[in-house]
């Protein structure tokens, strides 16, 4: 084959990916949602989402209850892109992120409830490796105040993790001999590395591994079959792809492990409102608990926030390799929005905010 045959070739193969490529992008779908099924709120809200859709490259799943009853649960756009085109469902999976320490903290408080360990237990109870960090108790683990350094501390560290298998203990073993940050208590400073030590003293307290005690503790009792951890996620069935460069690249080779307790579990938006409904979010955040953060405050493994009328908002939010995640609780207005997203750019708490302000001026 000549050189100019190659050329010629080469060039052909790139305009029909190309070709490809924008009629993905210039055909988007939105969602199965039909009008003539559904009542004025629901449309409303449709015309919201096909809003931040258009405007602003929504792409995944949203969930959305009222008074204890779901009003709303649609996908938007696709779960696969590419390889496979595949749409994003009201049921399919999403990799939740930082979510997955509201998870965490819940089980710990299961043990403490149980007498097996105390939230003041200092850590080295469980964990006598880690002497350096002899002051910092379960406690300070649980409200990110133990002055732990985060192991994601720079671009490198994003890249290494992402696409290797890292177990726990690797990661934790190479940050063992770090100081603290600061003294234990003193501040809020947000740090993976709280929560995979949550999950290292589940796993010693229990004699289980941390996805068997979750199992065993909160997800089979609440019913939540959707939800689970799985490192190689290929296997996950139903589970979207993720995104990044708004939509445009799909994210390959990345394994959750590194993340476990921390960050590594899946989920549905019908699986994480039952979970939320269930949360007694007053439990895992009180004034014993909370800590003054640059927006609101945090607990265990919950935040709190105003909306712009004073109501109060429990929530957590989650990041990542093509992943936006955000599970929403307002108790003065009866409102759980869960909004799981497959791309990394997406602001969850912009959507939220323009979702809040609809359902309160429908109910005016």
């Amino acid at each position: 084959m000549n050189k100019k045959r190659r050329i010629a070739i080469a060039i052909c193969f790139i305009l029909i990916v190309t070709f490809i490529f924008f009629q993905i992008r210039n055909n988007t779908y939105t969602s199965s949602f039909n009008e003539a099924n559904n009542k004025e709120l629901e449309v409303r809200i449709n015309k919201l989402i096909n809003k931040h859709v258009n405007e602003k490259s929504f792409s995944g799943s949203i969930l959305i209850a009222k008074d204890d009853s779901i009003i709303f649960n649609e996908g938007y756009s696709y779960a696969k892109r590419y390889v496979g085109l595949k749409r994003n469902e009201a049921d399919t999976k999403y990799l939740i992120a930082s979510i997955s320490k509201t998870f965490t903290a819940l089980a710990i408080t299961k043990l403490h409830e149980k007498g097996m360990l105390s939230l003041d237990d200092n850590i080295t109870k469980f964990l006598p490796e880690y002497k350096n960090w002899d002051n910092v108790t379960i406690h300070h683990l649980l409200n990110h105040t133990s002055g732990i350094p985060n192991y994601y501390g720079s671009p490198l560290s994003y890249v290494k993790y992402y696409i290797r298998n890292i177990q726990p203990e690797e990661i934790l073993s190479k940050y063992k001999d770090e100081p603290l940050l600061f003294s234990p208590g003193e501040r809020f400073n947000y740090s993976n590395t709280n929560y995979i030590l949550l999950g290292k003293i589940i796993e010693k307290v229990s004699n289980d591994t941390y996805i068997n005690y979750l199992r065993t503790s909160i997800l089979e009792p609440l019913g939540l079959f959707n939800t689970g951890y799985e490192p190689n996620t290929k296997s996950v069935q139903n589970l979207a792809k993720g995104y990044v460069l708004n939509n445009i690249l799909e994210v390959a080779f990345f394994n959750p492990s590194n993340l476990y307790s921390a960050g590594g579990l899946y989920s549905t938006t019908e699986d994480l409102f039952t979970f939320v409904y269930n949360l007694d979010q007053e439990k895992l955040f009180n004034d014993f608990t909370s800590i003054k953060k640059s927006n609101g405050y945090y607990g265990y493994g919950i935040s709190v926030k105003e909306m712009e009328d004073g109501s109060l908002v429990y929530y957590h939010t989650g990041g990542g390799p093509g992943i936006s995640t955000g599970m929403y609780k307002i108790p003065d207005k009866n409102i759980i929005v869960i909004i799981l997203s497959n791309n990394q750019q997406f602001s969850t708490e912009d959507m939220l905010a323009d979702i809040y302000k609809l359902i309160v001026s429908d109910l005016q």
